[in-house]
């Protein structure tokens, strides 16, 4: 008789305590790490020959948009094809609930603005047989699972449950109001939600409503959301992520700061990276308050966005452009719509003026239309011209305004002519390093599950590895394995999980640093794998030889098994 499920041999082991590596056997049993070392003569139903491999805690992606696809992707790809093992979802205080019957469409249709998740996706993929938040997490909990899950209680669609969708856009919730959103999220943090996620970016933003206004949480007092907060204080465990105002770096630090001191829990501030300089609030400076918040024991920490990441894009469902006002307003409707509007020369002319054009590319950090590149312009003929091209490039050579080039292009295509963003020159791998490195900066912001006509950052646990790791040396393999796995299982409160240790959890990953990859390098496979025909675009990963979850084999050389030994995570008191 065996005496353990899964003996892994003669690896590497890193075991994300910052301990030194060592070589040394893994025994697994009962979905537990059972024993670490030299083992001997015992015996396994599973031998895995891991000599020459890295044998590491499976990683935790803190930052996802698996709502949906979770219903129809058990295995939640492509964070998983990653090493990633456990997942944070239900960011940015967007969610499927609570919500009740009547507005579960448009629950569906905020995700689909924000996030880019397909509504007839979303229609046929998503059961909704819940309406309460507790009762989400049942039905998660009943869905076959690849991947441990956690969840985050939204925000948004707690307001539309309290106040209804159009009374919640009109005035702030009243006091009994935020008496009823306290008991929901109590209720919820006590069905096992991870804790609380929102989103207040102030003024115009690429995060708005279905029709373009803004969200239900724009611009509720930082009184009401620390008073939100103080639930998770009054439990003692929980975690709050918020993503907050661009280009006002002062409101963003006094809300952070507010709400991480109401609650005395975890606040994880979004997002800091390096490509990305919003005046004084850029990663150096953001850093540094982060350093501030730990001296005087504010639990204020900073999500960090590391990986190299590019957008390919049509103007069919593209939102980033939203952050100006014009912009947004011009790309409200279906393709027919936004391209009636892209060609008024009216709506042209005040796309056109330096305030509303010259600041998109400085919101997006160079990202605006003006430097995006021409990819395909599908069968026009007289626009193939031009692929391969910067539109900056071709309105210099033609005299024309840039936006009229992009916009041009786009509308003879019916909005299908495809762009991709220059590869950001900012984001070289010291500012990388230096982000990943920060003691108080958790690694992420893959947004997996969102935004899949046009982006993928699942990759970041691969890059962070193969780049900053092996390839550049700005982070030692030991520190890498504790951001990647320790660090954000602390934040959350996962104490069972996130290191090699006798009697934690048996997620792990196997794999192969030297050939460590993520495939295609620089560019984007699409599948057609969605329901109602939609696509994504991926990047998969080489190198991961063997992932566990919980004690059971899920991917082998990429391949999954077909075991579902994913749970829901919820945070544990402290």
């Amino acid at each position: 008789m065996a005496n353990f499920d899964i003996l892994i041999r003669r690896g590497t082991v890193v075991d994300g305590t910052r301990g030194e590596r060592r070589i040394a056997d893994v025994a697994i049993s009962g979905g537990k790490i059972a024993r670490i070392g030299d083992l001997g003569d015992v015996s396994a139903e599973t031998v895995i020959d891991a000599e020459g491999l890295i044998v590491a805690p499976g990683f935790i992606d803190t930052h996802t948009h698996y709502d949906a696809q979770i219903f129809w992707d058990p295995y939640c790809t492509a964070t998983s094809w990653h090493g990633v093992t456990t997942l944070q979802m239900t960011n940015c205080g967007f969610g499927l609930a609570p919500l009740p019957n009547e507005l579960h469409e448009r629950g569906m249709q905020m995700m689909t603005r924000t996030e880019q998740i397909a509504l007839d996706t979303m229609r046929a993929g998503v059961p909704y047989d819940w309406q309460t938040y507790p009762e989400f997490l049942d039905s998660l909990r009943r869905t076959p699972k690849g991947v441990n899950v956690a969840s985050y209680f939204p925000l948004n669609p707690a307001l539309f449950w309290v106040m209804g969708a159009e009374e919640v856009k009109k005035r702030l919730p009243n006091d009994d109001e935020v008496r009823q959103l306290q008991a929901m999220l109590g209720e919820a943090i006590d069905a096992g939600a991870l804790g609380m996620s929102w989103t207040s970016m102030g003024g115009h933003n690429n995060h708005t409503d279905f029709d373009g206004s803004q969200l239900p949480t724009e611009y509720l007092p930082q009184e009401t959301v620390a008073a939100m907060a103080s639930v998770l204080r009054d439990r003692g465990r929980g975690l709050i992520q918020i993503l907050t105002r661009y280009g006002d770096f002062g409101k963003d630090k006094a809300v952070a700061e507010a709400v991480a001191t109401a609650a005395q829990r975890p606040v994880l501030y979004n997002a800091i990276v390096a490509a990305v300089d919003f005046g004084e609030g850029g990663a150096s400076a953001q850093m540094k308050w982060l350093d501030e918040c730990g001296a005087a024991g504010i639990p204020v920490y900073g999500q960090g966005g590391i990986n190299r990441n590019w957008l390919e894009y049509t103007m069919e469902d593209f939102n980033l452009f939203d952050i100006v006002p014009v912009w947004a307003e011009a790309a409200v409707g279906d393709a027919e719509n936004r391209k009636k509007n892209f060609s008024d020369p009216a709506i042209r002319a005040e796309m056109k003026k330096p305030e509303n054009f010259d600041d998109i590319d400085w919101l997006l950090a160079g990202l605006g239309p003006q430097k995006a590149i021409v990819v395909n312009v599908r069968d026009n003929a007289e626009l193939k011209k031009y692929e391969g091209r910067v539109v900056d490039e071709i309105a210099a050579e033609e005299g024309r305004h840039p936006v009229d080039v992009f916009l041009d292009i786009a509308c003879a295509t019916d909005l299908t002519a495809e762009f991709r963003t220059l590869f950001p020159t900012s984001w070289n791998h010291e500012e990388a390093g230096a982000i990943a490195r920060h003691p108080r900066v958790a690694l992420g912001v893959s947004d997996g599950g969102a935004h899949g006509h046009m982006f993928n950052g699942t990759a970041w646990p691969t890059e962070t590895l193969a780049w900053l790791v092996r390839d550049t040396g700005q982070m030692e393999l030991e520190e890498a394995h504790y951001k990647l796995s320790a660090f954000p299982a602390e934040l959350a409160g996962y104490r069972d999980r996130g290191t090699l240790e006798e009697g934690k959890a048996a997620d792990v990953v196997v794999y192969d640093l030297e050939n460590l990859a993520a495939t295609p390098e620089f560019a984007y496979e699409t599948l057609y794998d969605q329901p109602a025909g939609e696509f994504r675009k991926v990047q998969r990963a080489e190198g991961y030889r063997w992932i566990i979850v919980n004690g059971q084999i899920t991917f082998i050389d990429g391949k999954a098994t077909g075991n579902h030994s994913g749970q829901v995570l919820s945070s544990e008191p402290v």
